[in-house]
């Protein structure tokens, strides 16, 4: 927006420009919608509210504004990362840090243009705000090598874990139709084949939509089926017998060690996933 008040929108693929005295924007389409009234962001239409309710120019209504139309969701109270109120008569910028506005920083557009090229700090500008040192605390596989590292490792014993009991499995059946049958539980196998896929599925959904980490599972599955926001809890499930097998295998004294030992990591994997899905808020309960 400039001094006469015309104001340039950009989208992905549309630039546009205006002129009215209030004009609101979130995260969508403008060009292309044809009834704001019908948006679904509560947040946009407070704004609009806001907006049509005795607009003005002072910094108290513009703060409200901004205040009404900030995110802040539950999981870890993240959202709108900053806020920043232009007033292009005065060339002042208004600055308020992860939706807390009850401190401002205001900076002179001629005086910042006067120092030359540098930067700032935004964090070290404003208090210690909880929320966003819970933001900085939280890990993900995009913020620790060691958790992208055991997500990859996840993956790679859910395949070979998968491989083995599909092809005993398969072994099992053909020498029971054949009339031969074995001792051996095929509950385990069956068990860890299951667990083996659901992991196999969550891994590639963990490391290539970030949102899922913010968002929840639901998201990011909603276009192949909702019910798939349901596996985290399906896999903490399967982890309890997984853990009983492999206690059973080792108090049933000496047996094939590789096979147990094998089933031992996996069980052991699980596991740790399931602790770190807790930790993400992926289990649905």
């Amino acid at each position: 927006m400039d001094r006469s008040g015309e104001y340039l929108v950009v989208e992905t693929d549309t630039l546009f420009t205006g002129n009215e005295a209030t004009y609101a924007v979130t995260n969508f389409c403008v060009s292309t919608c044809t009834d704001f009234d019908s948006v679904p962001s509560e947040r946009y239409q407070r704004g609009r509210a806001l907006l049509a309710a005795d607009a003005d120019t002072s910094l108290a209504f513009c703060t409200s504004v901004v205040n009404g139309m900030h995110a802040c969701r539950k999981k870890l109270g993240e959202g709108t990362l900053f806020s920043n109120i232009l007033d292009p008569q005065r060339g002042l910028v208004h600055l308020y840090f992860y939706h807390d506005y009850s401190t401002l920083r205001t900076f002179s557009l001629k005086d910042e243009l006067a120092r030359g090229d540098h930067s700032l700090d935004m964090t070290a500008l404003f208090p210690p705000n909880t929320e966003f040192a819970r933001l900085v605390a939280y890990r993900t596989p995009f913020h620790s090598k060691a958790l992208l590292g055991f997500l990859l490792f996840a993956a790679a014993v859910a395949l070979l874990f998968g491989l083995y009991a599909g092809i005993v499995l398969l072994i099992r059946a053909i020498a029971r139709l054949r009339g031969r049958k074995s001792e051996r539980p095929l509950l385990p196998l069956f068990v860890g084949g299951i667990s083996s896929l659901i992991v196999l599925f969550l891994v590639p959904l963990l490391l290539l939509n970030r949102g899922v980490f913010y968002f929840g599972l639901g998201d990011a599955t909603d276009p192949i089926s909702p019910l798939l926001a349901y596996l985290p809890l399906l896999l903490c499930l399967l982890a309890m017998p997984l853990v009983i097998f492999v206690v059973r295998d080792w108090r049933m004294g000496p047996t094939a060690g590789f096979a147990r030992a094998g089933r031992t990591v996996h069980a052991a994997m699980v596991l740790v996933l399931v602790g770190w899905l807790f930790y993400w808020d992926l289990v649905l309960v």
